[in-house]
């Protein structure tokens, strides 16, 4: 399962908020997906105590495309097949 997450449910966790323990319960064993804006730059926080967390993303080394495929009962051949009959059918 995957669980879409906000930067507010980073910082919860990092800023040990006392929300911190249920939303580590709510996602134990998830992927996390994290918004777009996560992604662009690293973000700092600092508790009041003066420490400071770092929240930056990781690197990815692999492809967009590398995802878990589904079976769809069909060939490739088969889809090549369907797209090329709706594109003849178009004209």
């Amino acid at each position: 399962m995957e669980v879409v997450v906000d930067t507010s449910v980073l910082i919860a966790a990092i800023a040990n908020e006392p929300e911190k323990e249920a939303l580590i319960e709510l996602t134990r064993g998830a992927g996390l997906i994290a918004p777009q804006s996560v992604h662009w730059d690293e973000v700092k926080i600092r508790r009041k105590d003066g420490q400071v967390f770092v929240i930056r993303p990781e690197s990815k080394t692999g492809s967009a495309l590398d995802v878990e495929g589904i079976d769809l009962g069909v060939t490739s051949a088969e889809i090549v097949e369907i797209i090329r009959e709706s594109r003849s059918q178009e004209r």
